[in-house]
């Protein structure tokens, strides 16, 4: 067997050195970021595939050249591998459902100063509390979830979501995001209502249970019905007998949320979640969070 050549360099050194890195370089071909190839792994191609045209700037690799159609396996050409991580990655954060306005973005994307330079009160500490639950969350799969929580535009759905993209990044496992803000309950009741439909409610809430990382954007930002609170428990409290991943965001903090009829859920994350509160400045409108 042929001897199996080596992937990595500094530029996708923080993915694991194997030859692909996330290209947040946004534009009218890459719009929410995707992720690519690293220039490490183009220059080791053999078959060609990493130098054809259909490569620049982005998969899914079509019309390759002849010899490159032929790598069917790592022996052939090193690019074999890198292309099935690319693809891979790219469908997994394709499919984990994270806003347009956040795909590609990272922890650095957390701003902890201001443009002029300030240092921002809290943010630094409150990242880094954040990161080191996300350092931890990737090298073991299961464990502590994460409650991230804060004044409206602080930066809580930026992070959660550049955690996710970097977990799937650096696990390969997929991942959910949900935004319960934005008629979630709804959309599933019509599971339910509407026939026929795509899904159950059970499949739904299934899939919420079994997902590696999942995070729940907006949990308290109104009181809901006794039928979603119910619903709501259940998840938390099954990924929390099963020690999955959650990340959990909120105007509220968990004293906030027991008042808000949701006393179960509140005390369940408690025990669950690691808490961080981000500060309390609207970061929103200064650095285009999102709206």
């Amino acid at each position: 067997m042929a001897k199996q050549t080596v992937v990595g360099c500094e530029r996708c050194a923080r993915f694991g050195r194997l030859g692909y890195r996330l290209d947040t370089d946004r534009g009218q071909d890459n719009p929410t970021g995707r992720v690519v190839a690293c220039e490490c792994a183009r220059e080791l191609c053999t078959c060609g595939a990493l130098h054809a045209p259909a490569f620049a700037p982005a998969p899914p690799y079509e019309q390759l050249p002849e010899r490159a159609a032929a790598a069917e396996d790592e022996t052939a050409c090193i690019c074999w591998r890198v292309r099935r991580h690319v693809a891979t990655l790219n469908r997994l954060l394709r499919d984990a459902g994270i806003p347009n306005l956040y795909r590609g973005k990272l922890r650095e994307d957390y701003h902890v100063r201001y443009p002029e330079g300030q240092v921002i009160p809290d943010a630094e500490s409150a990242r880094g509390q954040a990161v080191t639950w996300l350092e931890t969350a990737v090298k073991e799969p299961t464990g502590k979830s994460l409650f991230l929580y804060g004044v409206p535009g602080d930066g809580k759905t930026l992070l959660a979501s550049a955690f996710l993209t970097e977990i799937i990044l650096l696990t390969r496992k997929s991942g959910l995001f949900v935004n319960l803000s934005r008629g979630y309950f709804q959309r599933l009741r019509n599971t339910y209502e509407d026939e026929p439909s795509i899904e159950t409610t059970d499949q739904v809430f299934n899939r919420l249970t079994r997902v590696p990382f999942l995070v729940l954007d907006d949990i308290g930002v109104e009181r809901g019905s006794a039928w979603e609170v119910e619903w709501l428990y259940n998840l938390i409290d099954a990924r929390y007998q099963n020690q999955n991943r959650l990340i959990v965001t909120s105007n509220n903090s968990l004293e906030e949320l027991n008042v808000l009829s949701h006393g179960r859920i509140s005390s369940r994350l408690r025990h669950a979640c690691m808490v961080v509160r981000l500060p309390d400045v609207d970061l929103r409108e200064r650095f285009r969070y999102g709206a």
